[in-house]
């Protein structure tokens, strides 16, 4: 084969992989191939074996629009239309404490893009003993000595913002939007990651970092500022058309974390709090692509939202509190 006909069967190959990331709605990607193919038949300078090995990469990405199935945790997976086979990936690591916490949904989202990755879980039993004895070793903590970190080949990336930002970069999804959608997804990881995420896991451990502290104030002020930014939120989603963009493309880090913290804020405070003042929220977190993955996992591996002894207590008395008045 010629290297021009190398460079043009490499740029078709490439097109079709931008056509598979479209709607994961099978006839849609069918027609993407189908257009590929024409491009392919209408070039004079592709040969023969050029062109097979376009087909065959097309019938790899017509299999990709049909959902299929793979097992996570033992459990049954439906693999969506999108996922992130066509890039190779290192060997991947995900460690953090056996708890939701800070990569509950960083978990969520390798699992949904089907990306292979081992999800490490430090036992937090017998007074954090095994993560204590982990702790120094700075080639598996990182170099702020803390979890989660993702090793990524021989790369080792520490804070959760960070490693968010890099699969997003690293799973192609960054090319997938504009300067604008890229900048509306880091936004939205920040606000939840800090207005959610370091507001329920502050209150879970308030009255053992702050002995004398008052609970029950302490609840019912957090859930007060949750409403005020779920409402914020739902506003934004309208106005950023959230819903919209998220039929056209696969599920992202955003969706991952915003889903997990609604479920986590649900989980604290309990039928307290609801999203009925907040439909575009609620229509996300129901139809969410990812749901069900999300679900499955919660299912096969339960575990606390923090690391707090005694959480489920301290659950139970927050969701008696609020609900007091």
């Amino acid at each position: 084969m010629s290297t021009a006909t190398q460079r043009e069967m490499n740029a078709l190959v490439h097109m079709e992989h931008r056509h598979q990331h479209v709607p994961w709605r099978s006839r849609i990607a069918a027609e993407s191939c189908d257009h590929v193919r024409q491009l392919s038949d209408a070039s004079p300078c592709v040969g023969s074996r050029a062109r097979q090995a376009v087909d065959q990469s097309l019938r790899a990405a017509r299999s990709d629009a049909r959902p299929q199935y793979y097992k996570v945790c033992g459990v049954a997976h439906c693999r969506p239309a999108y996922t992130s086979r066509v890039l190779n990936y290192p060997q991947i690591e995900l460690k953090y404490f056996d708890v939701r916490g800070r990569a509950q949904f960083l978990r969520d989202f390798l699992l949904c893009r089907e990306i292979p990755f081992e999800d490490d879980r430090v036992s937090l039993a017998a007074g954090f003993e095994a993560w204590q004895a982990l702790r120094p070793d700075r080639t598996i903590t990182g170099p702020f000595q803390k979890l989660p970190v993702l090793r990524w080949g021989d790369r080792l990336i520490a804070e959760t913002t960070v490693i968010a930002s890099f699969l997003h970069h690293s799973s192609g999804d960054a090319g997938r939007l504009s300067e604008s959608g890229n900048l509306r997804h880091e936004m939205l990881i920040s606000s939840v990651h800090v207005d959610l995420m370091m507001a329920i896991a502050l209150l879970l451990w308030s009255d053992l970092a702050y002995p004398g502290a008052d609970l029950g104030t302490s609840s019912k002020r957090v859930l007060e500022r949750i409403h005020t930014h779920l409402a914020v939120l739902d506003r934004t989603l309208i106005e950023w058309q959230w819903l919209e963009s998220a039929a056209a493309r696969p599920v992202m880090i955003a969706d991952c974390i915003l889903w997990d913290q609604i479920n986590c804020a649900q989980h604290v405070f309990g039928s307290k709090l609801s999203l009925d003042a907040t439909p575009t929220l609620a229509r996300f977190y129901q139809e969410c692509p990812g749901r069900e993955t999300f679900e499955r996992l919660l299912h096969a591996k339960p575990c606390q939202v923090t690391g707090r002894p005694g959480e489920a207590d301290c659950v139970a008395r927050i969701r008696e509190l609020v609900a007091s008045g």
